[in-house]
């Protein structure tokens, strides 16, 4: 073959050979050298016109009680930190974590605090699971994206 490099190492043959699209694109008036005629991509919808667009890997639909009401957290308590490591894990709460048919979750005996929640986006596939400390992990700046829920 031409323009092969072959090289003998320990009683190993190595054989190495050019790539098609080397090939291909060195040829004159070759077809991978021509522009191919494409159709124009699809329109996107324009914001506002209420078309909506399918995501892969979009996070699940809530289940479970349609909350009221939504607040936000203003101080850090220990509840507010297990709804914090719920929302992490992608939860609304703790009634929405319980509806999707999860068992209660495995607490750290000495603060109560939440030890490990499994993912709602692995509901559907492989378990993927969220490790938290026995130590808050809530800081102060993450306080107020706690969203609490009342029913």
């Amino acid at each position: 073959m031409v323009g092969a490099l072959v090289a003998v190492t320990d009683g190993l043959t190595l054989q190495s050979r050019p790539a098609p699209a080397l090939i291909a694109s060195t040829r004159r008036n070759s077809a991978a050298c021509r522009p191919t005629k494409s159709s124009a991509p699809p329109a996107r919808p324009r914001p506002g016109t209420g078309a909506r667009v399918s995501v892969t890997g979009a996070e699940a639909a809530h289940v479970g009680p349609v909350p009221k009401e939504m607040q936000r957290a203003k101080a850090w308590s220990f509840e507010i930190e297990n709804i914090f490591r719920l929302q992490e894990a992608g939860y609304r709460d703790l009634l929405e974590l319980q509806a999707c048919g999860q068992p209660e979750p495995e607490l750290w005996p000495s603060s109560r605090l939440i030890k490990k929640l499994r993912t709602k986006r692995s509901l559907g596939g492989g378990m993927i699971l969220v490790y938290y400390r026995e130590k808050p992990e809530c800081g102060p700046k993450d306080v107020p994206k706690v969203k609490l829920y009342s029913y």
